[in-house]
């Protein structure tokens, strides 16, 4: 079924008392929507204009700059727009690769203001319009809905259609069966999107209804990657099983700006607490927030908007898009003497800046996911790093090597940079003894990643990094990875019982034995066993047959009481004398 929303033209009202701020923010709507990835740029005069430059695919750019006037220019406002024009010649001009400039007001001038206009922009190489009044209505009526929502009543139903997107509409008749009951609240939702995004002028809507219960969706989840330029994601449970997502994305990069989402929390903490810390992070370098506990106190933006207020706990994500203009990253570890001792590279680079002050915040993980780095710049404290070390369970040892490595490597007066991939550091180097967390691992860790790696190489079973190794798995699975290297192992022994029926294989009337015995490599680990395609094999050179003990016979060393075991193909696992 296919719906449809028509929408009446509700003419722009010039001629009465709008506000300034809100003629600036319709008109800067009407270019930005005709152009998505158009931008607004701030004078560097200072006025109070809206400019807006709008990119060419040929890397040229066409500037408008918007004046709210509606009735003919005085001297006032004729000294603004040259003083505009002059800030432009000097500061835009030498830095870009202008195309066009166009003067925008909702009037109609005078051919004595055109002549005024031509000759303040006359002698460019580049040509230079007036979008008057006229110009401006001719774009209202492409887009009705967005005068509707300025100037009409758009925002009434767009309120309205918020309100039953979270809420699920009308009552649902009962009987509908689970299946149909599902339809229902699909195509509901899916109607209620179609008709949000025929109302709402700068942002559009995706409704997912799932199964499941919100309480155990996971705080840093993958609705912030899947969809990186939303300007909100809302959660509403809509049953015990069953819960609502609703995306809120922008037609064009400054929606936010048009029509902003914002929302005002007070925070109430300790001095010198970890959180107040936390909080400080945010303001002044853009850190996440973590669980941080807090009172929301008013949430402004699209109508509708079901967030409430209250206190509660807050946690602020930061995604990886803003990061998406930065090279390719590693970090790397510097020996006292600026030494590279080994780099790494780094994936899920996530940027910010505070919303106070010049600070920035730079994260950067390791492809395995075991090693955090957090960089703090030019902040009022100055710059930090912070790292972060997880466990590698249930990660491949190939996952974790590199990072693990690196660092265990940490020495006294090492250091860390951050770094283009294979170019120049762009962060200045860090001392281990300045760096919040920097602790190494243990020698042992990468022995058993290494051990875990090799058996890898023998198994077509997936081996990860187990939470716990027993102790006597432990020790097999060291001696695996020596033998599985090539390494020819002796040590001593005391007593081997064989099968009974073994004593035939030897020549009568003989005691002195050499026997040989193998047996498939095998070790459990995190509750699984894992099986080799190679054998241990093992000489004992010096042997003594005893008497038979039921089906079996004790061997035991003679006066060389040396075996010697290797790593070999596959064998029967019973042993063998000679």
């Amino acid at each position: 079924m296919r719906h449809a929303l028509l929408v009446a033209m509700t003419p722009v009202p010039w001629d009465a008392d709008l506000d300034g701020d809100l003629i600036e923010r319709f008109v800067a709507a009407l270019l930005l929507l005709e152009n998505p990835h158009g931008n607004r740029i701030t004078p560097a005069g200072g006025d109070q204009g809206v400019d807006i430059q709008i990119e060419h695919p040929d890397g040229g750019f066409d500037i408008y700059q918007v004046k709210r006037y509606t009735r003919p220019l005085d001297g006032k406002q004729r000294k603004a727009v040259e003083d505009s024009w002059k800030t432009f010649l000097t500061e835009m001009l030498p830095v870009r690769r202008v195309r066009s400039w166009t003067l925008v007001t909702p009037l109609n001038p005078s051919n004595k203001r055109l002549d005024w206009f031509n000759g303040l922009t006359a002698g460019q190489s580049f040509p230079a319009y007036w979008m008057d009044r006229a110009g401006l209505d001719g774009k209202a009526a492409n887009n009705p809905r967005l005068v509707d929502y300025f100037f009409g009543n758009g925002a009434v139903r767009l309120q309205e259609l918020l309100t039953q997107a979270m809420y699920g509409g009308s009552r649902i008749e009962p009987g509908l069966g689970s299946q149909g009951l599902l339809e229902a609240v699909v195509s509901r939702h899916t109607a209620l999107a179609a008709a949000l995004n025929e109302v709402d002028p700068l942002y559009t809507y995706t409704i997912e209804v799932r199964s499941g219960r919100l309480r155990d969706l996971p705080w840093d989840n993958a609705d912030v990657y899947s969809h990186p330029t939303a300007a909100l994601i809302e959660y509403k449970e809509l049953n015990e099983n069953t819960y609502v997502v609703l995306w809120t994305l922008p037609r064009c990069a400054e929606s936010a700006y048009l029509r902003p989402i914002t929302t005002s929390v007070v925070f109430e903490l300790d001095q010198g607490s970890g959180e107040l810390q936390a909080v400080h992070d945010f303001l002044h370098y853009g850190a996440p927030l973590r669980d941080v506990p807090a009172t929301v106190t008013a949430v402004e933006g699209p109508p509708g908007l079901t967030p409430g207020t209250g206190a509660g706990r807050i946690h602020i994500m930061i995604p990886p898009g803003a990061a998406e203009a930065l090279p390719e990253l590693e970090v790397r570890l510097l020996d006292p003497d600026g030494t590279p001792l080994g780099q790494l590279d780094v994936v899920d680079i996530r940027y910010a800046q505070g919303a106070q002050g010049e600070g920035q915040w730079l994260f950067v993980r390791d492809p395995g996911g075991v090693v955090d780095f957090e960089f703090l710049m030019n902040g009022p404290e100055g710059s930090r790093l912070r790292m972060q070390r997880h466990p590698p369970a249930g990660k491949t040892p190939a996952q974790v090597l590199p990072a693990v490595r690196l660092v265990s490597s940490f020495v006294p007066g090492a250091g860390i940079t951050l770094a283009v991939r294979d170019g120049q550091p762009i962060f200045p180097t860090w001392r281990l003894g300045e760096i919040d967390g920097a602790s190494a691992w243990g020698p042992r860790l990468i022995e058993v990643l290494e051990a875990l790696r090799t058996l890898q190489r023998h198994t077509a079973q997936r081996i990860v990094v187990p939470e716990h190794i027993d102790a006597s798995e432990l020790s097999k699975l060291l001696l695996f990875h020596r033998l599985l290297n090539g390494e020819r192992i002796t040590t001593s022994w005391e007593r081997l019982p064989i099968p009974a029926d073994a004593r035939a294989q030897v020549r009568e009337g003989s005691q002195e034995v050499r026997l040989w015995a193998a047996r498939v490599m095998s070790v459990r680990l995190g509750g699984q066993e894992i099986v080799l395609d190679r054998a241990m094999h093992v000489l004992y050179q010096d042997a003594r047959l005893g008497e038979p003990e039921g089906d079996q016979i004790a061997v035991i060393p003679g006066p060389n009481a040396t075996a010697t075991a290797t790593a070999g193909p596959l064998v029967l696992p019973a042993p063998a004398v000679e």
